[in-house]
């Protein structure tokens, strides 16, 4: 207990030293057109380099990294909620919510900024999406980090769910099983306390000194229904047995994953990510879990920055190809 307690006490300090610099920082939001037409609810903070950030879920939104703003004090952060999730359109045709729309919808992000090439951030399942998004706009990509990636085989999704059901005691996973089958449930089921509930059992499965994620249940209640009943199912499913270790060989742009050794995915998975790309390198931190930004923030942004500045930084091994 007086180990998580000291560790949120430094990081609360990390965050609150960057307060006044974020206070300064240009912020704007909106609403941007996606693919179909869709509205996409999007955030942008600070200024600089642009950066996209690519949340997971699918069906989360962009709150669920809101923790990542203390870049923004030399990059440009560009957020923004995926269909079907946050305050984005929760389309009434369910099959607008194929990977397909995700990706068209990233496009059509980058164009309505305006930008030639990009630099992605993402975190979770977001990886997936932003590797489909690569293999379809090579030419675009600027620089890429991946952090808590979930792996670039389907299989490797498969291990992390298994994983984080192994490290929760028996009674957590049992209700858990109860808890999604009431997500999935029709009818009128209150789906916002069952997401705090999902989140709080979920939570039992981290180990000591590891920060738990930001909740993605604070939005409307309509998106925390729609997102757990159709989007996470529907759109997961709707990539199909994915496999990235060999379709971004051709990928010009470095590749920065971003790994806390107590994340539920086994570090191969990681390195394969480095891999898949001529120029990719897998930095460990050790100690933070799928969250690194979150249990090791001034590691992470400062790894981070010196990428983003276009040098690697210490402690990343090379690629293995």
């Amino acid at each position: 207990m007086r180990r998580r307690a000291a560790h949120a006490a430094s990081v609360a300090i990390f965050l609150a030293a960057t307060a006044n610099i974020l206070s300064a920082q240009e912020t704007r939001e909106g609403y941007l057109p996606g693919a179909g037409g869709l509205n996409l609810y999007y955030r942008v903070v600070g200024t600089g380099n642009p950066v996209i950030v690519i949340h997971g879920g699918p069906g989360a939104d962009m709150s669920v990294l809101r923790d990542l703003t203390p870049l923004a004090a030399r990059s440009q952060l560009i957020f923004y909620d995926q269909r079907g999730g946050g305050r984005s359109d929760l389309p009434a045709d369910t099959s607008l919510l194929d990977a397909k729309y995700f990706v068209e919808d990233l496009e059509a992000v980058r164009q309505f900024f305006k930008l030639n090439r990009v630099t992605l951030l993402a975190h979770s399942f977001g990886p997936v999406l932003a590797a489909r998004y690569v293999e379809t706009h090579p030419q675009r990509i600027e620089r890429l980090i991946f952090m808590g990636a979930i792996g670039p085989r389907r299989a490797d999704a498969t291990a992390f769910s298994m994983e984080v059901s192994r490290r929760m005691p028996s009674e957590s996973l049992e209700r858990m099983k109860v808890v999604v089958s009431l997500l999935r449930r029709e009818g009128d089921v209150d789906r916002v306390a069952l997401c705090r509930e999902y989140e709080a059992l979920a939570r039992t499965s981290l180990p000591a000194g590891v920060a738990a994620p930001l909740s993605m249940c604070n939005v409307s209640k309509e998106a925390v229904g729609y997102s757990l009943k159709y989007t996470g199912r529907i759109t997961s499913e709707s990539f199909g047995s994915w496999d990235f270790t060999k379709s971004l060989a051709a990928v010009k742009a470095p590749l920065l994953v971003v790994y806390g050794d107590q994340d539920p995915s086994p570090v191969s998975s990681q390195q394969a990510w480095a891999n898949a790309v001529p120029e990719g390198r897998l930095l460990i931190i050790p100690g933070a879990g799928h969250n690194p930004h979150t249990d090791r923030p001034q590691q992470v942004f400062d790894a981070v920055n010196t990428f983003l500045a276009g040098r690697w930084p210490l402690g990343t091994t090379e690629s293995a190809r």
